[in-house]
């Protein structure tokens, strides 16, 4: 997934660093895009880390998936835009495969916390097979279950610097409840802790997966009751 744009990632810290007298670079990232530094991190040697990355920085990342995404392929999601039927978007939203990669990990979210509740059937992280064929959306499982699963399966520590920007403190989705159990009506939600879009376990899990990694410099900066994009458009202007 996203090997020719790795690859040009890849090169463009590379041409960075030899036109400025071959210093390492600061990567900054923001939601997605740390899922995807983190890839090109662990597909380097550490050689190849240390001559060219002094830090990274992740703003809002999603390291262990959002439940949000849940919502989104199960009825859709407008983010917001008032007027637009959630339905005409979600096969849209479905053909992202970039969507399943941020469902929720299965390890970051266990088997036993109720994501998706419908009268017959309850939801975790770990039912995302059945999940996606319920939803009406078999075609899923084969690239979930062959590209996505190993991808989340194995979160190394890339060994270099790395300070996780997020917003805490704003509703964030954690519970979907499906009455008719009928995917195209929109369900009951219960929200918990996280920056709006990403719960708080999944901006958090680093602290607790690389607690024991000695080579591993990780820093936590919270910003509590913002989004991370609105907080910054503040602090621009």
């Amino acid at each position: 997934m996203g090997s020719k744009f790795l690859k040009g990632l890849k090169n463009l810290i590379e041409e960075a660093s030899n036109s400025n007298n071959g210093k390492p670079v600061i990567l900054l990232s923001h939601s997605l895009g740390g899922l995807f530094v983190l890839q090109l991190l662990n597909r380097n040697p550490p050689s190849w880390r240390k001559k060219f990355i002094k830090h990274f920085i992740a703003l809002s990342a999603p390291w262990g998936g959002a439940i949000d995404e849940m919502y989104t392929f199960a009825s859709g999601n407008t983010l917001g835009v008032p007027l637009v039927d959630p339905l005409l978007v979600r096969d849209e939203q479905r053909s992202s495969e970039s969507n399943l990669w941020l469902l929720p990990n299965p390890k970051v979210f266990g088997p036993q916390k109720p994501i998706v509740i419908t009268p017959n059937k309850t939801y975790s992280a770990h039912d995302m097979v059945d999940f996606l064929k319920d939803i009406g959306f078999p075609e899923g499982v084969y690239p979930y279950e062959t590209r996505i699963v190993p991808l989340i399966g194995n979160i190394q520590a890339p060994q270099v610097p790395i300070t996780c920007i997020m917003g805490t403190g704003v509703g964030t989705l954690e519970t979907l409840f499906y009455g008719k159990g009928d995917f195209d009506e929109r369900p009951e939600i219960s929200y918990g802790d996280g920056d709006g879009t990403v719960n708080l376990v999944s901006l958090l899990v680093f602290q607790s997966l690389w607690k024991e990694e000695k080579n591993q410099y990780l820093k936590v900066v919270k910003i509590d009751g913002v989004r991370i994009l609105q907080y910054l458009k503040m602090r621009l202007h």
